[in-house]
């Protein structure tokens, strides 16, 4: 019979995306862990998080940094399941959650493979108006959780690193932009600017689907852009994080209003 994973038509709830999860069998992969890796955390055995800790729950095993005076709890008022980001309000302080204890990858992308993956997660900010930045995707695996370490202080940029993802800048802090880079290369490469315009308290869902060749970005589902990486010129190859080993990330930083940054869950599959 036909792979039905997903049958509704839909995309208005809390749960993963069918426009990008059913273009993977993450099914098979559960069952049978020798075909590919399958990650989910929607965050219901989390517990409260101090500075410099690692979550190993549920064998998640994340690295973390938490400024002093911010922190990262369990969701106070949503059902069971996810965490908040809560800035204290002081300039530039930092708040960060890396899979793999900030050291293991959980993938990589392999140009002409043949191998897909996926990446979802769902995220809201609760003020869109006061200078901040964020990333929120896949990015280095090496050192992450650590201050400074992929959001500078005072900077409408991100470090350079490899990463893939979605993130806003001090200068539009509404705006969701889709990037990616590869460490000491040609720099940034915005895919598109405000993917998204976001709404306070608003949740949102972000994530992209690789099959091999094309990585296609998705909010809430819909359909944002694509890159052709097959197609690109070796020059701008080289700008792309092939084969480049990754974590999943959320990096969070206020410019000095005190906000929040609330993450549902994040989802990851692939291929070997």
């Amino acid at each position: 019979m036909p792979y039905t994973q997903y049958r509704k038509t839909d995309d208005t709830d809390e749960g993963p995306s069918p426009a990008i999860w059913s273009q993977i069998k993450t099914q098979n992969i559960i069952e049978d862990p020798s075909v590919g890796i399958h990650f989910f955390d929607d965050f219901t055995d989390f517990r409260n998080m101090a500075a410099g800790e690692t979550e190993a729950f549920g064998g998640k095993n994340y690295g973390t940094f938490v400024k002093t005076g911010c922190s990262m709890n369990r969701l106070p008022t949503e059902r069971p399941g996810g965490i908040r980001l809560a800035q204290d309000g002081t300039t530039d302080d930092e708040i960060i959650i890396v899979s793999g204890n900030n050291v293991d990858s959980i993938g990589n992308i392999t140009l002409a493979d043949g191998k897909r993956s996926a990446f979802e997660a769902r995220f809201k900010a609760g003020d869109v108006t006061s200078a901040q930045s964020w990333f929120l995707g896949v990015a280095e695996h090496v050192g992450m959780a650590a201050e400074a370490a992929l959001l500078p202080n005072g900077s409408a940029a991100i470090n350079d690193e490899d990463q893939i993802g979605f993130r806003v800048v001090d200068g539009d802090p509404d705006g969701i932009d889709i990037v990616y880079r590869k460490n000491s290369a040609g720099g940034e490469v915005v895919v598109l600017e405000e993917a998204q315009v976001a709404v306070a308290g608003t949740w949102y869902k972000l994530g992209w689907f690789w099959d091999g060749y094309q990585i296609f970005f998705y909010v809430d589902g819909t359909f944002k852009a694509k890159v052709n990486v097959n197609g690109l010129s070796v020059g701008d190859l080289a700008n792309f994080p092939n084969t480049d080993p990754y974590a999943l990330v959320l990096a969070t930083k206020s410019g000095g209003a005190a906000m929040n940054f609330d993450m549902g869950f994040w989802r990851y599959a692939q291929e070997f």
